[in-house]
């Protein structure tokens, strides 16, 4: 197999091999931070395409006559497909059984993260380059090689995760290795100085990237001065940082309250049994992290534009707005919307922006609902496109939001999508623990999926017109656009909303 023919290779071989084919032939590329002057070639003319969404093609028309029973979606019960048990105050296990393999797969939920500690994601960047009580960052890969087991510790803004993926007969070894790694990273000073310039260099890097300056940007214009990009540790805040200072907050993240979501062939109380007796189950409770405030996005009583110089071909345009708080009983209306406006290839965004009117290289809208029965929805669209088709672009884009076209078929097309999507995707048992977590954090119980598609097959076309209508059309946006002002109109953009400039100075923590 794979596996014994490189187990059987060594050091001495790889040396040999790099040594016949490296030789004296090579290329090299430099990168020179300057501005590549391209040839000027005349814009052709391209004449809108006219798209018909009630025409069908022959194939088309067969293939939507074929005769088909249609299934039942499949739904999630507690004590079928899960099961939940309150291990201790502040632990509680999601368990879902393995009936496929003796593969396991153990994700930790502790509710810590970068929003509780701004420090954590570089702590975890540490983590990344540790070994773990005496082993070197070398033998840890090797021993988890040996365990067949894959390890990621992941920082998000209310959480920090562990996860674990391997072998069920090693589940006990990689849970007692990966205490070791976070309870005790074993790394010198050295090679954190390096990371942590590594980090630097990264964050010299993203105020010349234009993704990385456009979702800055953005983030700004919609949290203004608590954008992630601002509250994020300054250069300062890296230099003074250590490895003792990152391994106590490692430390901190291990006494919050947590969620164990396991997936594999061991029953509950086994799972229980391995992590009461080291990891979890030692402290008899678990910390309660500090309550998050729920960020507001600005609420614009106009379109507002805010506008990054950056010499390019392409523009990047940001747009978006707020749109209340979570209501679960909206959420059948707002797939409806996502699918019919915004849904991929056959959305309305990217047929009538890119494949009609050749404005854009990449167009999307997407109705954004989250995660915490408190947080605001956001609609949030994107164009990528030729800097000289910006303002058109734009204009077409709001044009398409403020009086989208609301047509029968392919208002049947986004609905019979929905329906279908409910009935051949039934939730993967490696996902339903996840998903299960992510329920309970909504504070919903049950599998809302089924009231979900109850409401999808009642809807009609009146239910996405009324959705759009009272979620959509009227809202004012912010556009957050970066790209080469001499190639885009500023006074016409006036026409759209106030135009404020914005520095790299205004955007980034350094």
């Amino acid at each position: 197999s794979e596996i014994e023919k490189l187990e059987k290779l060594t050091k001495e071989d790889v040396v040999r091999v790099a040594n016949q084919y490296f030789g004296e032939n090579y290329v090299a590329g430099y990168r020179i931070d300057a501005q590549h002057k391209l040839p000027s070639i005349e814009k052709p003319k391209i004449d809108p395409l006219v798209i018909d969404p009630d025409k069908e093609s022959t194939f088309m028309k067969n293939v939507s006559e074929l005769p088909f029973d249609p299934f039942d979606p499949k739904f999630i019960e507690e004590g079928k497909n899960f099961i939940t048990k309150e291990i201790s105050p502040g632990l509680k296990l999601i368990h879902v059984n393995n009936p496929l393999n003796d593969l396991f797969t153990l994700e930790m939920r502790m509710e810590s993260g970068s929003r509780h500690n701004a420090m954590l994601p570089y702590a975890k960047r540490m983590l990344d380059r540790s070994g773990a009580d005496g082993i070197s960052s070398k033998d840890l890969k090797i021993e988890w090689y040996k365990l067949g087991t894959d390890f990621a510790f992941a920082v998000r803004e209310r959480l920090s995760s562990l996860i674990l993926t391997g072998l069920d007969e090693n589940f006990a070894a990689s849970l007692k290795l990966a205490r070791d790694l976070v309870e005790k990273p074993n790394i010198s000073d050295e090679t954190w100085e390096e990371t942590r310039n590594i980090i630097l260099s990264e964050r010299d890097d993203e105020q010349k990237d234009p993704r990385a300056i456009s979702n800055a940007l953005a983030h700004f214009h919609r949290y203004g001065n608590r954008s992630r990009y601002l509250e994020r540790p300054s250069d300062s805040d890296l230099n003074a940082s250590s490895v003792q200072s990152l391994s106590a907050m490692l430390q901190d993240v291990l006494q919050a309250e947590r969620t164990v979501l396991y997936y594999g062939p061991q029953s509950p109380e086994e799972v229980i049994n391995l992590i009461s007796n080291g990891f979890s189950g030692e402290q008899e409770k678990f910390l309660s992290s500090k309550p998050l405030e729920n960020l507001r996005s600005i609420n614009a009583k106009q379109n507002q534009i805010y506008f990054f110089e950056k010499e390019m071909a392409q523009a990047q345009v940001r747009l978006e707005f707020s749109v209340g708080t979570y209501e679960e009983e909206k959420i059948a209306a707002s797939q409806l919307f996502n699918e019919y406006f915004g849904g991929g290839m056959a959305g309305l965004v990217f047929q009538e922006l890119r494949e009609a009117r050749a404005l854009a290289y990449s167009a999307w809208a997407h109705f954004f609902t989250p995660s915490r029965p408190d947080e605001e929805n956001i609609l949030v669209g994107s164009i990528g496109c030729q800097a000289d088709k910006t303002i058109e672009a734009v204009l077409a884009f709001m044009e398409l939001l403020e009086n989208m076209p609301i047509n029968q078929t392919r208002w049947e097309s986004a609905h019979s999508s929905i329906l279908s999507s409910y009935r051949t995707n039934p939730i993967p048992y490696r996902s339903t623990a996840g998903y299960v977590y992510d329920v309970h954090a909504l504070g919903l119980k049950g599998d809302p999926r089924r009231d979900r598609f109850e409401r999808m097959s009642e809807s009609s076309i009146e239910t996405l017109r009324e959705f759009y209508q009272n979620s959509i059309q009227t809202k004012a946006k912010l556009l957050s656009i970066v790209g080469d002002s001499s190639k885009i109109d500023l006074s016409e953009l006036e026409k759209i909303g106030p135009v404020t400039r914005i520095e790299a100075e205004q955007l980034f923590t350094r």
